[in-house]
């Protein structure tokens, strides 16, 4: 009998990131994915503040270097990710004062 590792498909464990929310401006792009190539599939990605002064933020991803661009402000936000192979970066800011965002995308 193999044993073989769990597949993406089933494997539930999220990529973590921590982001920088900059005040007023977003933040630094942040690459999360090498290169996602494949079919058409969704991605849930869920935010929460790790900084003592919490405050409203908002989160853009961009799909690719000149892809689709969408933001939230939600604390979860499912992502439909076309076909195709392309990077995927993160950014956020605050509306306060700048805060550390931790970032689970499933």
């Amino acid at each position: 009998m193999s044993v073989f590792p769990l597949s993406p498909l089933y494997n539930k464990t999220p990529l973590v990131y921590k982001i920088w929310a900059g005040p007023v401006f977003f933040g630094s792009k942040l690459k999360i994915k090498e290169n996602v190539c494949g079919s058409a599939h969704t991605k849930t990605i869920k935010i929460k503040s790790e900084s003592k002064i919490k405050s409203p933020f908002k989160v853009r991803v961009k799909l690719g270097e000149n892809g689709r661009t969408i933001e939230f402000q939600d604390k979860k936000k499912d992502i439909d990710i076309p076909e195709g192979c392309f990077h995927i970066y993160i950014s956020a800011k605050s509306y306060g004062t700048g805060q550390i965002l931790r970032c689970e995308i499933y």
